[in-house]
């Protein structure tokens, strides 16, 4: 279906019954990245699953954004889809706008599932740092397929999640991909995470040091934060490791709802 917030149509897919997870996708690698997801979770929960704004099948943009403006549209997603509360599922960079609606919209919110999230990226992180500076050259006329099919390598190794995923994130906008990594570049909500009296799941794969290193951190000042490591796993979870991340998602809900 298509929503308009803010200007913007979003495409949007709302299915299943029961407590709603709304996912939140990082950039240039839209909704499809959550198939796995919306196949192996409607049978107990409502998936919302949107294309942010200039992603997938969404319009573009026609000025610069950061996370302000990408909350304020899935508020208005969530509005026009008479739902109450939800429960954010953030994968990556989509973990920092997770972060940002938990403190902007704190009544919308149930709790996080954080997969693969940072606060911020640490300043002695150069790793980081540089892979995000890289991906953001590549959103440029001219690199933007070679970087949606490389994401799209990495993120899944099945052949019927790959060519959705394909297809999708060569929808995308390379201006709005620039607009998503420049405010997950920037972002850093690490001094504020004492404020946020919500359960909490970070899922790491056992492999992701690059991200993985953020979990203590995190854990450390969340007021009621678990966290899972799933074994022999990296970054791209969703796609490549959807039964356990599915799993371990339904005994975390299973606690709270």
């Amino acid at each position: 279906m298509i929503i308009h917030a803010n200007g913007i149509a979003h495409y949007v897919e709302a299915t299943g019954g029961g407590p709603t997870l709304l996912f939140i996708h990082p950039p240039l690698l839209p909704g499809a990245i959550f198939n796995p997801q919306r196949e192996g979770l409607t049978d107990r929960f409502r998936v919302v699953i949107p294309d942010l704004r200039g992603h997938g099948r969404s319009s573009p943009s026609s000025s610069e954004w950061n996370f302000t403006h990408v909350i304020d549209d899935l508020r208005q997603i969530l509005d026009q889809l008479n739902v109450d509360k939800v429960w954010l599922c953030g994968y990556s960079a989509g973990g920092s706008a997770a972060y940002e609606m938990a403190f902007t919209f704190p009544d919308k919110v149930k709790g996080l599932i954080q997969i693969g999230a940072v606060p911020g990226i640490d300043a002695k992180d150069t790793a980081l740092q540089r892979l995000v500076r890289s991906a953001l050259s590549m959103t440029r006329p001219g690199c933007k397929e070679l970087l949606s099919l490389l994401g799209t390598m990495v993120n899944t190794k099945q052949k019927r999640n790959f060519w959705p995923l394909l297809q999708a994130s060569r929808q995308s906008n390379g201006f709005d991909a620039a607009c998503y990594y420049r405010a997950y570049y920037h972002y850093n909500c690490l001094d504020r995470l004492e404020q946020l009296q919500k359960p909490i799941l970070l899922v790491y794969g056992e492999k992701d040091r690059l991200f993985g290193k953020y979990a203590e951190i995190m854990s450390a000042r969340l007021p009621d934060c678990s966290t899972a490591w799933i074994s022999k796993a990296r970054h791209e979870l969703p796609c490549n490791r959807p039964e356990e991340l599915n799993e371990l998602i339904r005994q975390f809900l299973s606690h709270h709802e």
